[in-house]
């Protein structure tokens, strides 16, 4: 039996486990006097109008990021859009120090 194809998704993303800490380090640091973000990862979430099917983790190796699964060079579509359009809620997960999950630093407010 072929499964159904779904053609409204709900596409998002969110970040887990970020620290943030302003740590002492020597004035010719570039982010002496600023607060570093890192330790997250970011999540791309893609969830099916109407979710039939158990959830779908895709996590890159090879220090690539999630967007190998998001979309190919030629603009089709990637695997996470093939199993959310198949039911299957989907997570494509950037981890720690890659590629957009990577640590942001940002001056303080006074």
């Amino acid at each position: 039996m072929k499964p159904d194809v779904v053609n409204k998704l709900v596409l998002t993303s969110f970040i887990l486990g970020l620290v943030a800490s302003t740590p002492a380090r020597a004035a010719t640091f570039p982010t002496t006097g600023r607060t570093t973000v890192a330790g997250q990862a970011k999540v791309t979430f893609l969830l099916p109008e109407q979710p039939v099917a158990p959830a779908v983790v895709l996590v890159p190796g090879a220090g690539l990021s999630s967007s190998i699964y998001l979309g190919t060079p030629d603009g089709r579509e990637g695997w996470a859009q093939y199993f959310a359009r198949h039911g299957h809620p989907v997570y494509a997960v950037d981890l720690p120090d890659r590629s957009s999950a990577f640590f942001q630093a940002r001056q303080d407010s006074q």
